[in-house]
């Protein structure tokens, strides 16, 4: 048991497509828009940063620039497909399947259907 204490600080999130989580299974991306209005964050959707500033970011949106203040900035790029151990297994055993974020990055959802599917056609 413990006392946590902690200081909330305002959110700003830039999304370069116009729906955030787009992709999220639709029961867990409604939790998170509810939390994520509840807890009052803001959202520039269809926006980019162009520049981390010492006292915040430079957004593009538009056909403008504006500036969002913080002291803090996380950056969340896309995942690319990385597919260096297919690669180093192809001749060395009789298949390789590319499933899951060697294929195309997504949620942990779409892998493991990719995974179970993919072993359904193999034992057919």
């Amino acid at each position: 048991m413990g006392i946590y204490l902690f200081r909330m600080r305002p959110v700003t999130i830039v999304e370069m497509l116009p729906k955030l989580a787009e992709r999220m299974l639709f029961g867990n991306r409604c939790v998170l828009m509810a939390h994520l209005d509840g807890y009052g964050v803001k959202k520039h959707l269809e926006s980019t940063v162009s520049e981390i500033l010492d006292d915040g970011v430079l957004v593009k949106a538009g056909n403008g620039e504006f500036k969002v203040e913080g002291d803090t900035v996380i950056v969340s790029v896309g995942d690319r497909p990385d597919r260096s151990l297919a690669g180093a297994l192809e001749g060395k055993v009789d298949k390789v399947f590319c499933i899951g974020d060697s294929n195309i990055p997504d949620s942990f959802a779409e892998s493991v259907a990719a995974g179970y599917y993919t072993a359904a056609e193999l034992i057919g």
